[in-house]
């Protein structure tokens, strides 16, 4: 059952009728409206907070999460310098495009071959060392008005731009890891690497409430300089 409530309130989510940083009605209230026990809500909430889907204020409530930096840093940015605490990168973007789907990116997407995409690389650095050259595929359709003014001109990160312009919050993601050689010249140059040094490759799907697929995100990192970190809870 408390999955079934979790799913409902993705779905309410997703719908708009609970908004960026709202407030859900209270514990009491929801129960009541689900015809569920306390518990049985608590837990799916529960899992949703963990998810950092929502977030709970102490005396205040359970509210909407947003994408912050500090959201996004301890949620999504797994990178960090060897040896040391992970710290928010400083992004430089080469190219923003638009193109059609290959199959791989049509696959992920869930989309049909050929459908129309944003091509996006940025390269990241952490203290001013090039730390990883990110390729992002995203679905045009998803993001109706998006374009390069408006995914430079963002003010915080590209999920949050993706939240509070599109509506559209990234729940969670998959990550794929490998070690592989470098052999693209312009990623190579880009982190200032040799031709053929081993790079992490990281291929990452990020997903919307109810596991539907928004971005497609294939990293190559500069594994000299950081490691991937992730905490595991």
């Amino acid at each position: 059952m408390w999955l079934k409530v979790k799913n409902r309130i993705q779905d309410f989510l997703n719908d708009g009728i609970w908004q960026v940083g709202e407030a859900l009605p209270n514990e009491a209230e929801l129960a009541k409206y689900f015809g569920i026990s306390m518990g049985t809500l608590r837990r799916a909430i529960g899992e949703l907070v963990q998810e950092g889907v929502l977030v709970r204020k102490q005396g205040r409530g359970t509210f909407v999460a947003e994408h912050s930096k500090e959201h996004f840093m301890y949620h999504f940015f797994r990178l960090a310098l060897r040896g040391k605490e992970k710290k928010y990168p400083l992004v430089n973007n080469y190219y923003f495009q638009s193109r059609k789907a290959n199959q791989q990116e049509s696959d992920a997407l869930d989309i049909s071959l050929n459908s129309p995409v944003f091509a996006i690389q940025n390269l990241l650095f952490i203290e001013e060392t090039p730390v990883t050259v990110d390729n992002i595929i995203i679905s045009k359709e998803l993001f109706p008005g998006m374009n390069k003014e408006i995914f430079l001109g963002r003010d915080s990160t590209i999920y949050n731009l993706y939240q509070n312009r599109f509506g559209i919050f990234i729940a969670n993601a998959n990550d794929r890891l490998s070690a592989v050689r470098c052999d693209n010249r312009e990623i190579a140059a880009h982190l200032e690497l040799e031709l053929g040094t081993p790079v992490l490759k990281i291929v990452r799907v990020s997903y919307t409430y109810q596991s539907k697929p928004v971005e497609l995100r294939t990293s190559w990192v500069n594994s000299n300089a950081a490691e991937y970190y992730s905490n595991i809870f």
